[in-house]
């Protein structure tokens, strides 16, 4: 794999970084992102890195019962960039979450859950329901960046499968645990009950330090932005009974 043929540099939740690709559909994948500011951080993929990422990943689809377990080096090296950003940012007080958040009325709302329960159906729901009022930040991945006085959500490359996003951001709200149930009903959960979730939806690390810094900057995350657990079925009134139980607290 020819290596170091792109070289430019992205921001990411405000944070600059140089990144270096081999691949020109990473290159054109972060067209959305590219800056002319000066880095602050580096991102370069390792045949370490390269390798472990796609060996850890055709497993996972082996396991998951997919027909062709092989991906491409493209692919390997989109997913290994994604998780070394994810590492850069870490150090400038910015998380990746697996995610839906959108923003309405200037405020951001990040919705998390296990792959499968409904973020994005809810999140289209809040779109129908409340129209031009409601701006997709990012229906995957979206990047929280984590300060004193509360956080802030931005957009990311990663947009998932229905490809919504924007290069947006907006500050944080509430974060909003997804479970599914018979009926529509919201309630606030406390900082100790939201960080199993919180610390199982946010982007991890195999490095101590790291992971030491990640759970603070969960802490932190958590003490400034109400949380809550929404049980919902598939019906739109999710949205409206989301949408009144965060703003009655």
């Amino acid at each position: 794999m020819e290596k170091g043929k792109y070289r430019f540099t992205v921001e990411l939740a405000g944070v600059p970084i140089e990144v270096v690709c081999a691949h020109r559909e990473n290159y054109e994948f972060f067209r959305e992102y590219w800056s002319d500011k000066t880095p602050v951080e580096r991102c370069e993929y390792s045949d370490l890195h390269f390798d472990t990422v796609k060996r850890v990943r055709e497993a996972v689809r082996i396991e998951e019962g997919l027909t062709s377990a092989t991906l491409s080096d493209e692919c390997v090296e989109n997913l290994t960039l994604d998780w070394r950003l994810g590492e850069a940012l870490v150090a400038r007080d910015v998380l990746q979450f697996y995610g839906s958040a959108l923003s309405m009325d200037g405020v951001a709302y990040v919705f998390t859950a296990p792959s499968g329960t409904g973020k994005s159906t809810h999140a289209r729901f809040w779109r129908e329901t409340f129209g031009d009022r409601v701006a997709m930040i990012n229906d995957d991945r979206p990047l929280v960046k984590i300060r004193e006085d509360g956080a802030v959500v931005y957009g990311s490359p990663w947009t998932g499968k229905h490809k919504l996003g924007r290069n947006i951001s907006a500050p944080l709200k509430a974060i909003v645990w997804l479970t599914r149930g018979e009926e529509n009903r919201i309630e606030r959960i406390t900082p100790t009950q939201a960080f199993p979730v919180v610390f199982r939806e946010a982007h991890n690390s195999s490095v101590v330090e790291q992971l030491r810094r990640i759970m603070e900057l969960e802490r932190l995350l958590l003490r400034s932005t109400p949380c809550f657990k929404l049980t919902c079925n598939l019906n739109p009134d999710a949205a409206i009974v989301a949408r009144t139980g965060i703003r009655d607290f």
